[in-house]
């Protein structure tokens, strides 16, 4: 099972260096998980149902299923191929690395949201965003991530999405 785990956290490193994701610029972290990556980070999930169970390993109860794929997660902790995960509710809980996904994504917050041609207010809005909706980050500047969201990409204030973190620069 470890060489598994080796085979997926290398194969991760190859799709990211390929460019496939959008690539973090890791802030500084005081923890590295057993993985090698910095603690806490943010993935999503790579399926359409994923487990979340009250400790990691198969033998621990599910608590809570998720049914949406690429929906964001935060992974807080590491246990071998299980990590621990908080949701943007806050529920914590474990799920088993193979369905969680290096592609960053994020929960767009609160009301409606507007997204925006430009990052900036005045560049005019393309579409408005449901809470709830989820987007595929493409980058992020201070104050601001370029989301894709079925085709529409447009600019959304970070302070209006979950997924990623107010000092984070994605490129």
């Amino acid at each position: 099972m470890k060489m598994l785990l080796k085979f997926l956290v290398f194969f991760l490193f190859l799709i990211s260096s390929a460019g496939l994701y959008a690539q973090p610029v890791f802030r500084k972290s005081d923890e590295i998980g057993a993985s090698g990556l910095p603690l806490p980070r943010f993935v999503s999930l790579s399926r359409d149902k994923a487990n979340l169970r009250i400790g990691p390993g198969e033998q621990y109860p599910i608590d809570w299923v998720y049914a949406r794929k690429l929906y964001p997660l935060e992974i807080v902790a590491e246990y071998e191929q299980w990590r621990q995960v908080r949701d943007v509710d806050g529920t914590e809980g474990w799920i088993h690395v193979i369905l969680l996904s290096g592609r960053r994504t994020a929960l767009i917050t609160g009301g409606v949201r507007p997204l925006y041609r430009d990052p900036a207010q005045d560049s005019g809005t393309i579409a408005r965003l449901e809470a709830g909706v989820i987007g595929e980050i493409m980058e992020c500047e201070p104050g601001w991530c370029r989301l894709n969201i079925d085709g529409v990409k447009g600019w959304l204030q970070t302070q209006n999405i979950w997924g990623i973190y107010a000092d984070e620069i994605i490129n």
